[in-house]
């Protein structure tokens, strides 16, 4: 979902994403078939403050916090239900008592993932509220942690938190507001639907925070980038199994190449392990 996304529109049964140096076309129609992203070249993006609402030139400066860095530490159904600013932490994610300077680009492109987490956690939620899948509730817990990773970087560093004055469904981004919004809908149409929404979602976060990784040398961030990367690819394999588990069909990468999604999904599963089960319907809710 979308670290470096510039701008988003819908033509027609297409939603058009600019994420960094490529155009996205993600068709929107509610066939069986899949249907194959397509990917077309584009001039490179160099910042991410259409995306994050950071000004690179203005972002707020490094200020001494602690942070403890604990959160709820709930899970199931009732976490999942509370605002999206809860806390809880991952595998992989342990606090930090030092303070931590980021330059204006880290803080820009650290404010953009927090809101792409958000995106992935309120999304899950709402579909699995459709859906009554526990894959949706499991794989939404673990973005609430993911984003409480992220709040730690952000106030160790003295920066301001986007996000929490904002409920389910709500960024203060506009063009994550429309993603919310496609995703959802899509995702509205049928469970098969739903979960190809999901495997998009995280195929957008892997190339995002991989963009990410290749942008800073800061070994915090590098620490916790790696650690979001391999939630997503559990989080992209979960949903791709389970995908293939209830329509039959394979299941076709959307905005990573087939060659890409191959080397992610045959690479070892290590560290964080939330939200690794496909999961199964409980119930006929939405059905």
């Amino acid at each position: 979902m979308i670290g470096k996304l510039i701008s988003y529109s819908l033509v027609g049964t297409l939603a058009i994403a600019l994420v960094g140096g490529s155009v996205y076309i993600l068709a929107t129609d509610t066939a069986e078939t899949p249907v194959q992203t397509q990917k077309q070249s584009a001039p490179a993006i160099g910042s991410r403050m259409a995306a994050g609402g950071v000004d690179p030139n203005n972002a707020p400066g490094a200020a001494a916090v602690r942070v403890d860095g604990q959160g709820s530490g709930e899970s199931g159904r009732e976490a999942v239900r509370g605002d999206s600013s809860g806390g809880g932490n991952a595998d992989g994610f342990t606090a930090r008592e030092s303070t931590l300077t980021l330059t204006a680009e880290e803080t820009a492109g650290l404010t953009a993932l927090l809101e792409e987490e958000k995106l992935a956690h309120d999304v899950y939620f709402a579909l699995y509220e459709k859906w009554d899948y526990a894959a949706f509730r499991n794989i939404a817990d673990s973005e609430q942690a993911h984003m409480a990773a992220l709040r730690g970087i952000l106030e160790r560093a003295g920066v301001s938190d986007p996000t929490p004055e904002y409920g389910i469904g709500e960024f203060p981004t506009p063009a994550f507001q429309d993603l919310y919004i496609l995703f959802t809908t899509q995702g509205g149409d049928s469970l098969a639907d739903a979960l190809k929404a999901g495997g998009a979602i995280e195929e957008m976060d892997i190339l995002d925070i991989e963009q990410l990784l290749s942008e800073t040398d800061n070994p915090e961030l590098l620490r916790v980038y790696e650690n979001l990367r391999q939630g997503s690819i559990n989080h992209l394999r979960a949903y791709s199994k389970a995908y293939e588990k209830e329509t039959g069909a394979t299941y076709i990468p959307q905005y990573t190449t087939q060659a890409e999604f191959d080397t992610l999904m045959t690479a070892e599963s290590r560290g964080y392990q939330g939200g690794g089960q496909s999961g199964s319907r409980k119930g006929t809710s939405g059905a």
